[in-house]
């Protein structure tokens, strides 16, 4: 795939935390081992490649009246202490078993998970909407009390509202006192300001993925969940137009390939939730893609379709450690802000260190200022010190943005540790554009019966955090589909 990462206008703030010892297990029964799987010959209403967070919402809502067949290359999340507790975050991201990780064209260390419940199974948990004006350029979404009814379906299913602690709290407080205003209080809503947004994590620390959404509402008599199956290629069928029949699946574990097909259905479809690099990556493995790529690759051309890959989108991070002198919280992203120049601001913590995180491009020196100032606020001091160096240079108790002499230095020396601190967020979206690789029903360009919906088909990332929103379109477009039946 072309990994062409480009940033996007984000800024953010974040604390990582390291892991102290946590034991729980979630013995849930509704997957199956690719190896044990027995596949439907009679086929299926709807093949789902990729058992992420879109999957996951998008197979919950098709079985309530279709045959569906979930496909997951990872392994399951339950009984992995590492990813389902809140304190081992910091870990959990070093967990290659279930995350993969990749340097893009920028050099920039990134990772994409490799888990049922995908990135929702080990990223921070943040869960906030979309704004309106955002809503309205998303494609397809016209009803927007059925909008609001998407939402509220993934909020009542695996998120909730936290009340902050310490740490949280103060930071809150220290973006209000920064200028990071109004306070927006506690809501699920994007809102310029300071506010509390929502968490995957219940009250325990306790994470709930996506695929949690699958026992709490799926049929689970019409639904399949496969883990440790990699889709290969998706098989297409017919003269003409090229028509997706079915897929071929190798279990990870066994090394068995399988034939999964469709049924002989005019509304049978595959439809990949692969993620920005998974279902490109898909697309062009079966044939739909560049021709000059797939032909270098010795791939047979099934379409031509020129932006397969093409125009991903990442959103960049800088990020403030600092070292804690009082004790904190163990806290994922809670408290969040977003300031006059549109940059984001988020924070995490642990009893062992409090980290800040920045996110942007061009409002990456500004936001810097503004984290800079909630770093000197009186809310913020009980978790600083006055040796804590400052991104644009000197210390706390001797900041060089207070130094007149210095002052016209700041903005230079914050770009370049914007640069030198350069950093993910793991919100890349933008590889499969709507016009470009798929149609304003997201069914792709050039064949039949082959959709996708998930972040690939995004040419922005919504929200302050996009993963409430990509699983609100799978949500919303499974029920127009269950509608149309």
């Amino acid at each position: 795939m072309r990994d062409n990462f480009s940033p996007s206008r984000y800024f953010v703030v974040v604390l990582t935390l390291l892991s102290v010892p946590a034991t729980l297990a979630l013995n849930f029964s509704f997957f199956e081992e690719a190896a044990d799987a027995r596949f439907a010959p009679e086929g299926y209403d709807y093949i789902i490649v990729g058992g992420g967070a879109c999957g996951c919402a998008l197979a919950a809502t098709l079985s309530q009246k279709f045959k569906v067949v979930l496909l997951e290359r990872g392994d399951s999340p339950y009984g992995y202490p590492v990813l389902m507790r809140e304190e081992n975050f910091a870990v959990s991201m070093l967990d290659l078993a279930h995350s993969q990780a990749f340097l893009t064209t920028d050099l920039v260390l990134n990772a994409r998970a490799r888990v049922l419940g995908g990135g929702s199974s080990i990223n921070g948990g943040f869960m906030t909407r979309a704004p309106k004006s955002e809503i309205d350029s998303i494609v397809g979404l016209d009803d927007y009390a059925q909008v609001n009814a998407s939402y509220e379906w993934l909020e009542n299913g695996i998120s909730s509202l936290p009340r902050t602690g310490p740490f949280q709290t103060a930071y809150k407080n220290a973006l209000l006192q920064a200028g990071v205003t109004p306070d927006n209080g506690v809501t699920y809503d994007h809102l310029p300001g300071a506010k509390v947004g929502g968490t995957l994590f219940d009250g325990n620390g306790t994470r709930r993925p996506a695929s949690n959404l699958l026992p709490l509402y799926a049929n689970l008599s019409n639904v399949q969940v496969v883990i440790n199956a990699l889709v290969q290629k998706i098989i297409f069928s017919g003269s003409g137009t090229p028509r997706a029949v079915g897929v071929l699946v190798t279990g990870c574990l066994s090394g068995k390939t399988y034939t999964v097909l469709l049924r002989n259905s005019s509304k049978s479809e595959v439809i990949l939730t692969a993620g920005a690099i998974g279902t490109p990556q898909l697309l062009m493995l079966s044939g739909i893609g560049p021709r000059d790529h797939l032909q270098a690759k010795i791939i047979k051309v099934v379409a031509d379709s020129p932006d397969v890959g093409k125009h991903i989108v990442d959103n960049p991070s800088t990020r403030v450690y600092i070292d804690s002198p009082s004790p904190v919280e163990v806290s994922l992203i809670q408290s969040v802000g977003i300031d006059p120049s549109g940059t984001y601001f988020e924070g995490l913590s642990s009893p062992q260190q409090s980290p800040i995180v920045v996110v942007t491009q061009k409002t990456c020196v500004s936001g810097a200022n503004t984290l800079e100032e909630v770093l000197l606020t009186s809310s913020f001091r009980p978790f600083i010190t006055g040796l804590q160096p400052m991104p644009s240079g000197g210390i706390v108790a001797a900041p060089n943005r207070r130094n007149p002499l210095l002052k016209p230095t700041i903005n230079t020396t914050l770009a370049l540790y914007c640069r030198t601190g350069l950093a993910t967020m793991w919100h890349y979206h933008g590889s499969c554009r709507v016009g470009k690789v798929v149609d304003r029903t997201y069914r792709v360009i050039g064949v039949e019966k082959l959709r996708v919906l998930d972040s690939s088909v995004f040419d922005f990332s919504p929200g302050t955090n996009p993963q409430s929103t990509f699983m609100m379109l799978a949500r919303y477009m499974g029920l127009e589909m269950v509608k149309q039946a």
